[in-house]
């Protein structure tokens, strides 16, 4: 998606929310991912994060992160702190609470901070029955790596190289 087109989640965007689980340190893909779910058209007050504490996350980690979501107007009433350690059922408890909250008719993506899922039409929420499914494409640095990310430039110009990495590493995987 162009950086400079209309938001492709406009016409559902007041009954549309997003949320992740992200960890406290890692404040530079919490900025990338919050760039592009507001730029499709998700509303700062539809963002919900849950922030799990790792012990070795410092106090200026976390303290970035929240700047990060500061700086995206996300409401901090939208954002929990999680001091347990990592598990599929905290993961699924959280999601499932998150949705349970939201009001009926809501429409709700969950995406991990690496996950910028992109909408190629503009989405009507008549055509929408019930969920929305498509491919998972990697990006990959010029060279073919996977390098570390860095603020700047925008990351489909940090890794424009865009493979089926999962459909071939696991072939019985259904896309």
């Amino acid at each position: 998606m162009r950086p400079d087109a209309p938001p492709v989640l406009q016409s559902i965007a007041h009954n549309t929310h997003a949320f992740s689980f992200i960890l406290a340190d890692d404040a530079l893909m919490l900025r990338h991912w919050l760039r592009h779910y507001l730029r499709i058209g998700i509303l700062p007050s539809h963002v919900h994060i849950a922030i799990r504490m790792r012990r070795s996350a410092s106090a200026a980690a976390l303290a970035e992160t929240r700047q990060a979501l500061d700086a995206a107007n996300v409401p901090s009433a939208n954002v929990e702190l999680i001091h347990s350690p990592p598990s599929d059922d905290l993961k699924l408890t959280l999601i499932n609470r998150q949705m349970d909250s939201l009001p009926k008719g809501s429409w709700f993506i969950y995406a991990d901070v690496d996950e910028h899922f992109d909408y190629f039409c503009g989405i009507r929420p008549q055509a929408i029955r019930s969920c929305l499914t498509g491919i998972m494409y990697d990006q990959l640095a010029r060279n073919g790596n996977i390098s570390e990310a860095t603020d700047e430039p925008h990351l489909t110009d940090q890794y424009p190289l865009m493979c089926q990495i999962r459909a071939i590493v696991l072939p019985r995987m259904k896309n």
